[in-house]
């Protein structure tokens, strides 16, 4: 469940895409492949981009640690949600453009069973992968989440001078008494 790794396959899927063009043998193929590979090239460095941002942010490439992405930073989670849904040719998006001139350039060669193909296989392609990410960016925190981020540095008092005097006023000489009484969640 990998993120990194996902989209690694998708970029195999991309390449198939830009084969299509190729195949129509015509100077509408070599344009929808040109503008496809432009299109794909912006796309993935956005996609990328982000998810190695948020790579760093969270310590993990793994799907499942996206939860809750669109509540912690939606500006991460919109730009992710934009690279995605292009690559996965959603219009009005570039990549709904790219794959349309490859198609139809396909189609215009007489092409029509690889132009079927293709359109299938971007449908498959935008309902399986990309629908777990932004499924996982618009969760709710799991609990292990919660814990990761909700609770970072609250102090757990275990022991000390703190605990035992808890009804009375704390002055800071006492907190820095008791300091290696203290842990921290991480």
């Amino acid at each position: 469940r990998n993120i990194k790794r996902m989209l690694a396959y998708s970029s195999i899927a991309q390449a198939g895409y830009a084969l299509i063009g190729l195949a129509a043998l015509s100077q509408a193929g070599i344009t929808a492949i040109v503008f496809y590979l432009l299109m794909y090239t912006v796309t993935n460095l956005v996609t990328f981009g982000v998810i190695i941002l948020a790579s760093r942010a969270v310590g993990s490439d793994e799907i499942a640690d996206y939860a809750g992405l669109s509540r912690r930073s939606p500006g991460l989670a919109l730009a992710l949600l934009v690279g995605l849904l292009s690559l996965g040719g959603m219009p009005p998006l570039a990549g709904f453009f790219a794959k349309f001139f490859v198609f139809a350039a396909a189609v215009e060669a007489g092409q029509i069973w690889l132009a079927v193909i293709g359109v299938l296989n971007a449908m498959v392609e935008a309902m399986g992968a990309g629908d777990k990410i932004l499924n996982q960016m618009s969760a709710s925190f799991t609990k292990t989440d919660q814990w990761k981020y909700q609770y970072v540095f609250a102090p757990q008092i275990k022991s000390g001078p703190l605990f035992e005097n808890a009804n009375r006023e704390v002055q800071i000489e006492e907190v820095l008494k008791a300091a290696p009484d203290v842990s921290f969640c991480m």
